[in-house]
């Protein structure tokens, strides 16, 4: 049998190949999801607000760098408001060389494996960035395109159990909308 499981997009991943596996009459064994939503399921319609669609990726990396590293990198939606997507991520990119996070001033981040990430962010400079930010944009849209169907397969779903405070608005919003399965109900 086949064991499968993902994280985030690569919980859909898995999802979409146990029902490949299933539809040659191959035995999946497991299927495990960790963290992953169904995009478009009980989220606003969003694709009006330019500023959103151009800049939450930028802003999610943000946050992402923020959790990791400890440090308040002062970067929100009212410093990104009316810049160009390259002129966001150069502003976070100047904004980390500013603040010391990565490369020699990785010794503000006390987890050194966590520098050494972001001292390679700093390091690989925009580029790097834009790389980023492009692969997220498209894991975004083909999460938010794909349509599940109804499985006769079991589906393990792990969920965390602590959330950073970024993430406890969401799942505040999805407990009322009775969505906390994250789709999966």
């Amino acid at each position: 049998p086949y064991f499968l499981g993902g994280h985030s997009l690569g919980g859909l991943v898995a999802f979409e190949m146990a029902h490949q596996l299933l539809d040659q009459n191959e035995t999946v064994g497991l299927l495990a999801v960790m963290d992953t939503p169904i995009v478009g399921l009980n989220e606003e319609d969003d694709s009006d607000n330019v500023f959103d669609i151009e800049s939450r990726f930028v802003l999610e990396l943000v946050h992402a760098i923020e959790r990791f590293t400890g440090v308040d990198l002062s970067i929100g939606e009212e410093h990104l408001r009316g810049l160009s997507p390259t002129e966001q991520l150069e502003k976070l990119h100047g904004r980390l060389a500013a603040l010391g996070v990565g490369g020699a001033g990785a010794n503000i981040i006390s987890d050194a494996e966590t520098g050494a990430l972001v001292g390679s962010l700093v390091a690989g400079g925009l580029p790097m960035l834009q790389s980023i930010a492009t692969i997220t944009s498209l894991n975004y849209d083909a999460s938010k395109q794909y349509r599940p169907r109804k499985s006769p397969q079991q589906v393990t779903l792990f969920q965390s159990t602590e959330v950073h405070a970024d993430e406890s608005e969401k799942i505040k919003r999805a407990k009322q909308q009775g969505a906390f399965a994250m789709g999966w109900d």
